[in-house]
């Protein structure tokens, strides 16, 4: 029913919701039966769309969620973390968006491990979020990954299993799909 909705798009003009449709659809729906990399552009798409019509928070929303598709999509890393850099000089110089940028920071932090075990691309600036925020299990579950790619498996299961209830408590999302990745016990989901 979404996607026949979605094709009503090219039809009506939803103007300066653009941002949020792109969202609602690409980056809560659509990854579980489309590319993920088609979703990754709709949402770039819809952080362009949300400058062009003064809603950076919505354009910034869809932009996050098209990083972290970009990571679990296979984009080349280094093109990435460009990326992530150029999106973090916008938000510390032109809109003032803590939580899109610790969402930032998170990824940044990710793909910098995944490159070089953040030994050359890391930055001192690390994602700070309020206890019991949703950012919060983003952040644990991206330490699991980044464990899990460093080879230590064990911290990985640790960091899953240790905060279970706050990865869960998000809801049905794609964290939990990544933790059943990486953790690889569909019992819990």
């Amino acid at each position: 029913m979404a996607k026949n909705i979605m094709s009503l798009l090219d039809r009506v003009d939803v103007g300066d919701q653009l941002p949020n449709v792109y969202l609602s659809f690409y980056g809560t729906i659509a990854w579980r039966f489309e590319p993920i990399q088609l979703c990754t552009n709709f949402l770039r798409q819809g952080f362009e769309s949300g400058l062009s019509s003064g809603k950076s928070e919505d354009g910034f929303h869809c932009v996050i969620h098209a990083i972290k598709f970009a990571i679990f999509g296979g984009e080349n890393l280094m093109s990435l973390l460009k990326e992530i850099d150029y999106y973090l000089h916008q938000l510390e110089t032109s809109y003032n968006n803590v939580l899109a940028r610790n969402f930032m920071l998170n990824h940044r932090e990710t793909v910098s491990t995944l490159i070089d075990k953040g030994s050359a691309t890391a930055i001192e600036a690390k994602a700070s979020f309020p206890s019991n925020h949703p950012g919060e299990a983003a952040v644990i579950v991206h330490q699991a990954i980044r464990m899990y790619w460093l080879g230590w498996t064990e911290r990985c299961t640790h960091f899953i299993e240790k905060n279970w209830k706050m990865i869960h408590k998000v809801g049905p999302s794609y964290l939990l799909c990544i933790v059943n990745f990486y953790y690889g016990k569909s019992k819990y989901l």
